[in-house]
């Protein structure tokens, strides 16, 4: 039976701004059992970027925790000094951030680059640094002579590769991969994807996947949390989500991007954008741009209903939910 080795409660992470907050992250909660993988889907500005930053407690000035807790091993991180998670985060929590040609340093060598990750974080001399940095490159297939190459002198994948070796350097327990194809073409990306998979075999991983994509989620992770305006709206096992969602804004994601087995189906876009986060919408967040939004949704906020063992969804019909009748509405709105 596989341990929890995240638990997330409850947690609110807002952002100051000069109208008020803005509410990033507005009472989330998830798991993640050791060894598992996660996804984390949605639009962009949903908050999937920013619970990966609050997780590592890598944030602005302007960002505050207002609740909730954020147990890693047993531990609150949100109670830790900064003293302290320094001696997690990239020892037992890491991250593969988002656009790779950004999160280089374009005038030092990535060979120097993973090894100050190395040195920074354990205390090894630079030999043994070097060593363990030309390990890593292979194993992540790249050559050891491009240790001595500047960023702007590999290709996109290749970047993505050093940062992925970045990311693993002192052998975490949690990695954390916040969109990690982004820019890259379809060929690549299969490829990165591939080896991060093939990577958490091999070292016993965790990881939590953030993206945009349903189908990238759909073939890597085990569980998925579905966000909308900061919130998760529906969790469940993969299998059980892709074959039953009981969210409207689930079935609407799902029904935005074509699927090379089945049917034909329209695609879909919603019309409207996503809410507000400095004044977002009272009740469902989603209610604006629902095709079954009734009266009670634009006042109250959805409970968590337990719609199948593990399956949760928070929408006021999510147990009576009628998807053929949505996906007609849908098919309605283009």
């Amino acid at each position: 039976m596989k341990m929890v080795l995240l638990e997330v409660r409850d947690l609110k992470m807002y952002y100051r701004a000069f109208g008020g907050w803005i509410r990033a992250v507005d009472g989330i909660s998830f798991e993640l059992e050791r060894g598992s993988t996660l996804g984390l889907v949605g639009e962009s500005g949903c908050g999937k970027s920013s619970v990966g930053l609050s997780l590592l407690k890598l944030l602005p000035p302007t960002a505050k925790f207002m609740s909730g807790e954020i147990l890693f091993d047993g531990t609150d991180l949100l109670n830790l000094c900064p003293e302290d998670i320094r001696k997690i985060r990239w020892k037992r929590i890491s991250m593969i951030f988002q656009n790779a040609m950004n999160a280089l340093d374009p005038v030092k060598k990535v060979g120097d680059q993973l090894m100050e990750a190395l040195t920074v974080n354990v205390n090894v001399r630079k030999d043994e640094a070097k060593k363990k940095a030309v390990e890593l490159f292979e194993r992540v297939g790249l050559s050891a002579d491009r240790m001595n190459s500047y960023p702007h002198e590999l290709s996109g994948g290749m970047k993505q590769r050093v940062i992925i070796a970045m990311a693993l350097v002192c052998n975490p327990e949690l990695i954390i991969a916040d969109e990690p194809t982004t820019a890259l073409d379809v060929v690549v990306q299969d490829q990165i994807m591939q080896l991060i998979l093939e990577l958490k075999e091999k070292f016993n991983l965790s990881i939590i996947f953030i993206s945009h994509s349903a189908s990238v989620i759909a073939e890597t992770c085990e569980r998925i949390c579905v966000m909308y305006g900061g919130k998760i709206v529906e969790q469940a096992d993969v299998r059980s989500i892709f074959k039953s969602p009981y969210h409207p804004y689930t079935i609407s994601l799902f029904y935005s991007y074509p699927s090379i087995v089945g049917e034909v189906k329209k695609l879909i876009s919603l019309p409207g954008a996503p809410p507000n986060l400095l004044n977002p919408p009272a009740g469902c967040r989603f209610a604006p741009r629902c095709p079954i939004a009734k009266k009670v949704c634009k006042a109250e906020e959805p409970p968590k209903f337990e719609v199948k063992k593990g399956h949760y969804s928070h929408c006021h019909f999510a147990m009576e939910l009628d998807v053929r009748k949505i996906q007609s509405m849908l098919e309605g709105l283009t």
